[in-house]
């Protein structure tokens, strides 16, 4: 319980040794104070009060609002339209305090190394000592001091809200668990390991984030606390090395740490209901607070079905979506999670009566697809299902701790004594027929994100409310795809930076739109940077000229001449006055150092350093003025929008579905053209309506996935209106995307021209990328479910005919079965002999084929899965070799696995031969021992149970040092990519644009064409993409 875990004392504690000892102690050196008193004001202010004497006068210094924090160590922001008053407001369950704008603060502990057992916490007395220290200088002995020099000398009331300003975050307020836990972060902001043994028991080995923060944001372990500036650990049970997250999730043993991971976060992001309802499932170290229980009990089935639950979707009943209301029912979009790390956003809500159902008529609540399972090695939500069925029948929680679970036999004794199915298996029903395979159901508790599709959708058409980014990756994977037609239209025409861009929307409803012409906005950009530095850039009919020049432009007189930062034998004389950009203050200060100096006579030594800082300044400030950042094409999109996505298995491969309410924000202005009438397209009439439908027929809207690491990352379809909050995406364009269905955005851009709409539809379609590239089509192949489905059908001789039907040929099987390789092969051959569109027709038949079999066959993974096969004993010692032998005669075993009638292994090996998903070696690890790992001290330590036996903690701990690595492998990723991408992107011209994209100092590229009057002819494409004309083809 709540009582055991030590409070985060620490943040009140570090303020009270910095107000009443570190704090006097400074000043008083300093500033030979008398005396000093601290006393608090207010829960969330304090008044200094500092004696001095001077002249043998005493004196006070009073402070009346210094900012503190409570007992919890948060700090409360004032609230500027209430007078710096604090308020309160209710968020939906309790009352939650936070200032005026939604904030209170907190100022994370930072630890100054990776070994935490070594490493020096600074909490925010210490960090508010250190910011305090820097700027309080030493008062000389002669000097007499007065109120004014030392409010003067020490401003302790703006320095504290200046260093909260700095230091401090907002603190989470999701609920109850994210306050808590963010009360409980450790930076370290230099990390260089993503574990040191210094961790365990300081910290929690599962809590961190996914993405770039990775081990840089740890929570500290329930059984530690910070002390005297080091993190201690005052309990060495496993239990109390768990975070607050970590240790509420049941079943944690039988989950990959990456997933507990995933578990702990999102836990912190469900949204607080109405009304707590506690879990079936309980680990027994929940707080006894009302507010911690943040999601429901749904019935929970783990089965194969149809395309609404691919890639991590999530099929839903209404009577769940009403359970999970926020206040709204849920709908399409919207992200759910469980405790054990699956996530996932609403594919589809169905009524309660067309959702499958148990064999007393209860109907299930909701479906996850058994392809989200194996491969994911989250076993403790299945086991979680089963035992939350025994709960429910029992009517009261059951408690399992961490590193606790019952086994096997346990688990399967508690299922018989309640009169279930022992394997936590059972046939469900849909439409009323019995599916073929027993399914895992059960009750598993899931929450709601604060990932709401509603809140997601946004459109724009006009600049004041911004407008999706249009950056360099974007632009190359465009030029990559051969449309520089669309990249002319998107980064002029469409950009929201240009002069004319108040009036695109009202253009539009006017007339057809024509391409805009050069300059583009990003060229009158860099010409205005260039011009700051004297040099004047045009486009003209010869292409781009380039002279110095500084007329026109109000200069400032340097005190001295000095070096030219990009032509070194030259001098500058003058600098062009540009206040707001960046660096110019630092010219102007330097500048005015120098003149006083020269002014006074002061000694040349002192003059010389004084000149040669002017001159660091003057190069530091033309540098900032242009990057290579500033030659890209990027820009600010109008006519562009952003959604999440979800599946739309209904789709035709060259359908997008456009949510109604950004169709009528970027179509329109189309429709008021058509109509004559602006009126009837805002009220949007009957016949309004009819205009858009027929507008969207013959329209191309373009969808972006980030990052856009390759021409397919941005594809063109044929957009078909949905009354939902989310983009609807035809699961076959997933692979090509890299997308998914677990909360990904995606952005829209419309093109507005009749070219950029041909150019759009011929290169960015489906088809069109095939065509220019038919390997695609191997991304283009059904799987997961889909695949899983058409496996199943192939083992018939009429399934293998329907198969046939769709691919014109008999379909080439293995063992037995169709795998992936078999679909490969018979989609090239249909691309070779009949071209893409009967390839993608045929693409997409299987793809629904599949789909529909896949739900037929109701197939699912056991709580137990594996524990009817014969594995051979793991080896007694640590010998590598000896454990290398044992996991290559567990994955044989499972590679040559074939009875995929067998209730146990049939679905897991099925939908690992046949490619639709998990591996051989992801298999053996869920059954059996996996063998040794590298444990966080480096050495080879064995792991001798698997993911459905169940993790000691040591072999836990063993294995997520590796889980984190891994992760962090593939953040890493993101980061090559983007060096392959600049690679890729390197221009090969000799224009001066061209060499100035190359050069790391662009400058000295325009700097040196300029002095010889250079004029670039613009025959590089992105160069005259760039500038605003049209491409080489154009």
């Amino acid at each position: 319980m709540m009582e055991d875990i030590r409070p985060a004392s620490w943040h009140k504690a570090s303020f009270e040794e910095f107000l009443h000892r570190r704090l006097p102690d400074l000043l008083t050196r300093r500033l030979r104070l008398s005396g000093y008193r601290a006393e608090y004001s207010g829960e969330y202010q304090c008044r200094i009060a500092l004696q001095a004497r001077s002249d043998a006068r005493e004196f006070e210094v009073t402070y009346a609002a210094i900012p503190a924090p409570d007992e919890a160590g948060v700090f409360r922001a004032p609230d500027p339209e209430q007078g710096g008053r604090a308020v309160e407001c209710n968020m939906g369950v309790g009352m939650q305090r936070h200032s005026g704008d939604g904030r209170e603060l907190v100022v994370p502990p930072i630890a100054d190394q990776d070994d935490l057992s070594a490493a020096r916490i600074a909490c925010v007395g210490e960090q508010l000592y250190s910011f305090i220290e820097q700027r309080l200088g030493q008062v000389p002995d002669e000097v007499e001091l007065d109120e004014q020099l030392v409010r003067s000398l020490a401003p302790l009331d703006a320095w504290v809200r200046a260093f909260l300003a700095q230091a401090a975050q907002p603190l989470n307020g999701n609920n109850w668990l994210d306050r808590a836990t963010h009360l409980r972060r450790l930076f370290l902001p230099n990390r260089e390991e993503m574990f040191t043994p210094g961790h365990f028991g300081r910290t929690c080995p599962f809590e961190t984030p996914e993405g770039p923060n990775i081990a840089r944001i740890l929570t500290i372990a329930r059984g530690a606390e910070v002390r005297d500036g080091a993190l201690i650990a005052v309990d060495d049970d496993p239990v109390a090395t768990l975070g607050l997250s970590a240790s509420a999730i049941p079943f944690l043993e039988h989950d990959d740490g990456n997933r507990v991971l995933m578990g702990a976060n999102m836990m912190r992001q469900w949204l607080p209901p109405d009304e707590s309802e506690p879990a079936l499932v309980q680990t027994g170290l929940e707080p006894d607070i009302a507010d911690f229980w943040c999601g429901r009990n749904l019935l929970t089935a783990y089965v194969s079905w149809d395309g609404y639950a691919f890639e991590d979707a999530v099929v839903i009943s209404a009577s769940c979506a009403a359970k999970l209301a926020c206040p709204q029912p849920l709908e399409p979009g919207d992200k759910l999670s469980n405790r054990h790390g699956t996530k996932g956003v609403v594919g589809r809500v169905l009524p309660d009566d067309e959702m499958p159902r148990l064999v007393d008529g209860t109907p299930v609540e909701l479906i996850f697809s058994v392809s989200g399972v194996p491969s994911r090695w989250n076993l403790g939500q299945l086991r979680e299902a089963a035992l939350g069925r025994v709960a429910r029948m029992q009517g009261k929680p059951e408690v399992v701790p961490p590193f606790q679970a019952p086994s096997d036999d346990e688990l399967r004794q508690r299922l018989r004594d309640a009169a279930l199915p022992e394997s936590g298996m059972e046939v469900l029903s849909d439409g009323g027929e019995s599916l073929r395979r027993v399914c895992t159901v059960g009750w598993v508790y899931w929450g709601c994100t604060h990932h709401l599709a509603r809140t997601k959708l946004m459109a724009f058409t006009d600049p004041a409310e911004g407008g999706q980014r249009l950056g360099r990756m974007e632009v190359q994977a465009l030029c990559e795809a051969g449309a520089p037609t669309v990249v002319q239209e998107l980064s002029n025409t469409c950009s929201a930076e240009r002069e004319d861009a108040n009036s695109l929307a009202s253009r539009v409803a006017a007339a057809s739109v024509d391409p805009a012409q050069t300059p583009s906005p990003r060229f009158v950009e860099l010409a205005d940077r260039l011009a700051m530095t004297g040099i004047q850039a045009d486009v003209g009919a010869d292409g781009l000229s380039l002279l110095m020049s500084t007329e026109g432009r109000e200069s400032l007189v340097l005190a001295q001449p000095v070096s030219h930062p990009w032509l070194p034998d030259k001098q500058l004389s003058t600098v062009s006055m540009a206040p707001e950009a960046d660096g110019f203050q630092q010219v102007a200060d330097a500048n005015a150092r120098l003149s006083h100096l020269l002014d006074t006579g002061a000694p040349e030594p002192l003059m010389a350093e004084t000149r040669e800082g002017l001159t660091r300044v003057v190069a530091a400030f033309y540098d900032r003025l242009l990057s290579p950042g500033d030659l890209t094409c990027g820009t600010r999109l109008l006519f562009s929008g952003r959604a999440v996505l979800a599946p739309g298995p209904e789709l035709s491969l060259d359908q997008l579905g456009l949510p109604e309410e950004m169709a009528w924000t970027l179509f329109g202005p189309q429709v008021s053209r058509e109509l004559g009438n602006s009126a009837a397209a805002q009220q949007r009439s009957k016949k309004a309506k009819g205009v858009l439908a027929k507008i969207l027929e013959s329209s191309w809207i373009i969808l972006n996935r980030a990052p856009s690491v390759g021409p397919t990352s941005l594809l063109a379809f044929q957009p078909v209106l949905v009354d939902e909050k989310v983009l609807r995406l035809h699961p076959l364009a997933c692979r090509m995307m890299n997308a998914d269905f677990d909360g990904d955005q995606a952005a829209v851009y419309l093109p507005l021209t009749g070219a950029a709409q041909r150019e759009a539809q011929e290169k960015l379609s489906i088809r069109g990328h095939l065509e220019r590239d038919p390997d695609l089509i191997e991304q283009l192949l059904p799987s997961m479910d889909a695949l899983f489905g058409l496996a199943c059908l192939s083992r018939s001789a009429e399934g293998c005919g329907k198969i046939a039907t769709v691919i014109g040929c008999e379909p080439e099987l293995e063992e037995g079965i169709l795998t992936r390789n078999g679909v490969a092969k018979a989609l090239r051959h249909l691309l070779l002999r009949q071209g893409a569109d009967a390839a993608l027709q045929a693409a997409e038949e299987l793809m629904q084929v599949g789909f529909a079999a896949s739900r037929r066959e109701g197939g699912s993974v056991g709580p137990f899965v594996g524990s009817s096969v014969a594995i051979p004993e793991p080896p007694a010692g640590d010998d590598v070799d000896q454990w290398q032998a044992y996991h290559e005669e567990v994955m044989r075993i499972v590679a040559l696995f074939r009875d995929y009638d067998d209730g146990d292994m049939g679905v897991v090996c099925l939908l690992s031969y046949s490619g639709a998903r998990g591996s051989a070696f992801q298999i053996a690890h869920l059954i059996a021992a996996p063998g040794v790992v590298h444990d966080v001290d480096g050495e080879l330590t064995p792991i001798r149970h698997g993911w459905r036996q169940g993790l000691t903690p040591s072999e836990a701990f063993a294995r997520v040092v590796g889980a984190r690595k891994g992760l962090y492998a593939v953040n890493s990723q993101f980061g090559a990519l983007g060096e392959e991408h600049d690679a890729r992107s390197k221009p090969a011209g000799h224009g001066v644009l061209s060499r100035a994209r190359r050069a790391t100092r662009p400058g000295v590229v325009f700097a040196r064409a300029a002095l010889q009057g250079e004029v670039d002819p613009l025959t590089d494409e992105y160069a005259r993409l760039f500038v605003g004309l049209p491409g080489t083809d154009g």
